[in-house]
């Protein structure tokens, strides 16, 4: 018999492949062209995160989902306004984007583990969830901790970042597919 998470999960895991696929796609561009990538990491980082945060609203409406709305709101909120940022005022946002993407990092992985803990008992799996969470915390605290590195290690650490990430969101909507 499927839960109510179940189902969700179910209906999610097409967003979750194209999430884990478009992290590795991004992951491998970044690795590819380094030095000519900042301007293209903003826009594609605002894509995202207001893709990412309408999301995140669309799903407050909702009764079956497993997240608290105040969270919710909060991550799209942020997700939206910060993605708005980057598509219009990129250049601008290259030289603050480090700052508020960790944070934008600490409370996305927060929601992922918050998410991984509620489904602990409805979700096989959900452990990719959480690594995918701790993944974009480390990420978050290493972006506060050190701000001076120059732009194009920290952009060989984010493709790193997003190819794990990407990798783990693709296992997760896999087997939810395979749960099917």
């Amino acid at each position: 018999m499927s839960t109510p998470a179940d189902d969700t999960a179910a209906r999610s895991r097409w967003l979750l492949l194209l999430y884990g696929l478009l992290g590795l796609a991004f992951g491998a561009a970044v690795l590819l062209w380094p030095e000519n990538t900042v301007i293209a990491l903003v826009m594609a980082f605002g894509a995202l995160a207001v893709v990412d945060g309408v999301y995140a609203l669309l799903y407050v409406f909702r009764k079956d989902v497993a997240l608290p709305n105040g969270l919710l709101i909060a991550y799209a909120v942020l997700s939206i306004a910060l993605g708005a940022l980057a598509l219009l005022q990129p250049l601008w946002l290259a030289m603050s984007l480090f700052w508020m993407l960790a944070g934008w990092l600490i409370v996305a992985g927060t929601a992922r583990l918050v998410l991984a803990a509620v489904l602990r008992r409805m979700v096989e799996g959900r452990w990719w969830m959480a690594i995918s969470g701790v993944l974009m915390i480390a990420l978050g605290v290493f972006f506060m901790t050190y701000p001076d590195l120059r732009m194009q290690a920290i952009t060989v650490w984010l493709a790193i970042a997003a190819l794990v990430y990407g990798a783990t969101q693709t296992a997760f909507a896999l087997r939810r597919f395979r749960r099917r």
